[in-house]
């Protein structure tokens, strides 16, 4: 049987589109994921389609029958016909032709088995190949026409959806191995990918979009999740050609808290950075201006991590006015006696009103928020400044401490260790620190610290455990709670309440008991380790339990009588394990909640408590 057609050669070797894919270097140390190269590899000449042709009938001149006849003596019911050159038909005839339902099989080898209209292969059936080929579905004048699903037996290939005609024509979804990780989903033009599509190549790769002659041309994604790179934007044939962004994520391990990427928004030319772009690099450092062929090339702006400026040309890279300075965005150097002409960088927005604009970096270098505690403190302006002043410095005369401290914490209950130190904090490990440095023995529960560090007050997931808390939301978190523990008290100097307070909290509370881990979760290892599979079942359990909270923000919370009442309901509580002795469990590490001569099942439990309880 002729196989006439054909498509391009990705089609039939899925490698093929990976190929397309391979990065090549350029000027700035980045791969990009497309190149000229590949759009030479993506048009090469097209090889032959496995997915078969339909056999034609040959002219039926029958030289034998065995079947039913009608009174005329025309073939009619259900018989076996074998024409001339070996060709066999057998199924139902109507008025001597072949109609309805039968089986054709060719001298070759092939099998049709299906509808038959007037002598024509037409309705619904299925077509076997020697080679043990199929397709199922329907067929009009002895086309595969209308929907239908092609197997091919030499390749890994299955293609469901519409034909026309023969041909893949219309939406359709073409599987590239059997197991279906890699596949092309979307419309077809006459056998080609033609229209938008989502295209999954084997290793994980995702291209959606345009499509046009088997190529991505228009508007389309493709992420590279082997590479970690990620483009945005337009093609032509095959390759980034237009406006796009183009993202090169610096992968790292699970937990740490910088996820950095290096960015070029931008005009492309057949897969190199070309024209007008910008290139934020993961630094901080940046270029705005004029590419060439993937190097900063004309008129362009540079502005290092440190907020200094160079404004001039570039060529190939370079300075034009200082060519053996290469200014990298990985490694930006010291330029301060380069001799490079600078200009100084916008004022930066104070991170409170109450900081001169420009002095954020020298005045406030921790990022402190604490402008809803100075609006209830209702200070003068002067009073306002010094409160942020002496708080600042308090901080940092600890913060080497509270940095280790912070990493301490970040890192419990993890199998594996962070080799930049860098594993990023939970609020369930935040309560541990809470209450390790015994600061609920101050008359607050660790529910209402998590509504003291919420200074705006709207949100309703405060006490989510695996919520996220950067080293400047730790800070943040101990002035406020310090501030709403102490400053009651009295006797504060103007200027000094919030200082005093964070400085009382760390002197008295932190500095003496951080890091002596208690509780039944984080203190030993090997526990942690097997308790942590239990926590998103178990946080379910909680959540199922909670009733909204009388105070603002009304989030979900828990009672310690709704904790015993739980117990109950799942027949917990009996001679072995009374009431009394939850209270006492619950009371271990909470003076508050329950003595000799009282308890108070009104005090909220967190997440960690109800965990370490049930543990």
């Amino acid at each position: 049987m002729p196989e006439a057609q054909v498509v391009a050669a990705s089609e039939t070797d899925p490698s093929k589109d990976n190929e397309a894919d391979e990065t090549t270097g350029d000027g700035d140390g980045e791969k990009d994921a497309t190149s000229e190269q590949n759009m030479q590899e993506e048009t090469k000449p097209v090889i032959q389609d496995m997915m078969r042709n339909e056999p034609i009938l040959t002219p039926l001149i029958v030289e034998s029958y065995e079947g039913d006849k009608d009174e005329r003596g025309f073939f009619h019911g259900t018989g076996t016909a074998s024409f001339q050159g070996g060709h066999v038909y057998s199924g139902s005839f109507v008025n001597g032709k072949m109609e309805g339902s039968g089986k054709y099989v060719w001298v070759n080898g092939i099998i049709y088995e299906g509808d038959f209209k007037n002598n024509v292969i037409d309705g619904k059936g299925l077509y076997t190949w020697t080679d043990g080929s199929t397709y199922e579905g329907e067929v009009e004048s002895g086309l595969r026409h209308g929907q239908g699903d092609y197997s091919c037996s030499n390749l890994p290939a299955v293609y469901s959806g519409e034909w026309r005609h023969g041909k893949r024509h219309g939406r359709g979804v073409l599987k590239y191995d059997r197991e279906g990780h890699s596949y092309y989903d979307g419309h077809w033009l006459n056998n080609m990918r033609h229209g938008y599509a989502r295209r999954v190549y084997k290793g994980g790769n995702v291209y959606e979009g345009d499509w046009k002659d088997n190529l991505r041309h228009g508007d389309g994604s493709m992420h590279w999740y082997d590479r970690d790179q990620r483009y945005q934007g337009q093609w032509e044939y095959g390759v980034q050609h237009g406006h796009g962004e183009h993202s090169w994520f610096l992968r790292r391990i699970a937990g740490s808290q910088y996820p950095l990427r290096n960015y070029y928004k931008g005009n492309w030319v057949n897969g190199l950075r070309h024209g007008y772009g910008v290139f934020t690099y993961a630094s901080g450092a940046k270029y705005v201006g004029e590419w060439a062929s993937n190097m900063k090339h004309g008129k362009g702006k540079y502005i290092f991590k440190n907020g200094q400026v160079f404004e001039g040309t570039f060529e190939q890279d370079h300075m034009l006015d200082f060519p053996d300075f290469y200014p990298s965005g990985m490694t930006t150097p010291d330029i301060a006696s380069a001799g490079i002409p600078l200009r100084p960088s916008t004022p930066m927005r104070a991170a409170t009103p109450f900081l001169p604009a420009g002095s954020v970096c020298s005045n406030n270098p921790l990022s402190i928020r604490i402008d809803p505690i100075l609006e209830d403190l209702d200070l003068e302006l002067e009073d306002q400044e010094a409160e942020v002043r002496n708080v600042t410095n308090v901080m940092l005369r600890h913060i080497s401490k509270l940095k280790h401290i912070y990493t301490y914490y970040s890192g419990l209950g993890e199998e594996q260790t962070s080799p930049d130190n860098t594993f990023v904090m939970t609020r369930l490990q935040l309560w541990r620190f809470l209450k390790d440095c015994k600061i609920h023995h101050h008359g607050v529960t660790l529910a209402e610290m998590d509504r003291f560090v919420d200074q705006e007050g709207r949100n309703t997931d405060i006490h989510e455990p695996q919520a996220k808390v950067l080293m400047r939301d730790f800070v943040n978190a101990i002035i406020a709670i310090a501030f709403n523990v102490f400053h009651n008290e009295g006797g504060h100097k103007g200027g000094c309440v919030i200082a005093e307070c964070t400085s009382q909290l760390i002197l008295n509370n932190i500095l003496g008991n951080a890091c002596q881990v208690n509780g039944s979760l984080f203190a030993d290892p090997v526990k942690a380790s097997i308790a942590k599979k239990y926590i998103p079942k178990t946080w379910d359990i909680y959540m199922g339990v909670c009733v909204p909270s009388a105070y603002t923000p009304y989030e979900p919370t828990l009672k310690a009588r709704q904790f015993l009442y739980m117990l109950n309901d799942y027949k917990l509580i009996n001679e072995v394990l009374t009431p009394k002795e939850v209270i006492q469990i619950l009371a271990q590490d909470n003076p508050h909640l329950a003595q000799e001569d009282f308890c108070n099942l009104e005090l909220e439990l967190t997440f960690l408590e109800f965990f370490e309880a049930l543990i």
